[in-house]
């Protein structure tokens, strides 16, 4: 089983993109861990936001199990959904992922989260448009850049989502995340290969 872990900075903005890149992956099974809190953007991007009953702190808090607050939104994609009140508790992955794999068999094990979730010492993918963020998000963590537009020699980003982005651009991206595959940005020519598609063929 694969696991990831994306942290949102513009969370309203970026949940677009994380449905992208999780279309990317057809037919494989997965299950989503929404950490984004008071939030329900990725719900209302599923079109479930009026179907919810429990979600994430309904089941770390103890108030239902994991199968009553998991979400099938189709054959192949399960939720957990955000909570639209501040999570208190710790969050413990070990328990999370031990009752997921009780729960059905995943392909992918993804876990989204915001700035205010702290997974202590678990990797993440950052997307962000800030330079400063870029520059202190240092391995092991990675680095989803949008709409860069200056040269860097950050040696962490993976991918780069400019405005006119288009599915190829995520089929590229979870390739590069799925194969640990960084872009070398220091060059004067990257606009202009940016610009062409970084992710040529």
């Amino acid at each position: 089983m694969t696991k990831l872990t994306f942290k949102l900075i513009n969370t309203d903005r970026d949940v677009s993109h994380i449905k992208c890149i999780l279309d990317q992956l057809g037919h494989k099974k997965v299950y989503l861990f929404n950490l984004i809190q008071k939030n329900r953007a990725l719900e209302i991007a599923y079109q479930i936001e009026n179907e919810i009953i429990y979600n994430a702190k309904d089941y770390l808090d103890g108030t239902c199990s994991f199968n009553k607050a998991s979400f099938d939104i189709n054959d192949n994609l399960t939720l957990m959904p955000s909570s639209v009140k501040k999570i208190e508790e710790k969050i413990d992955l070990d328990r999370i992922y031990e009752d997921m794999l009780a729960y059905d068999d995943f392909d992918y094990f993804i876990i989204v989260l915001d700035e205010t979730t702290s997974l202590n010492d678990q990797p993440y993918v950052l997307l962000t448009d800030n330079y400063e963020l870029m520059e202190t998000n240092g391995l092991p963590n990675r680095t989803i850049s949008i709409d860069l537009k200056q040269k860097t020699d950050l040696k962490n980003i993976i991918g780069v989502l400019l405005s006119d982005h288009n599915q190829n651009d995520y089929s590229k991206l979870l390739d590069n995340i799925l194969n640990n595959k960084f872009l070398d940005l220091s060059h004067k020519s990257f606009l202009e290969r940016i610009k062409q598609r970084w992710f040529q063929k």
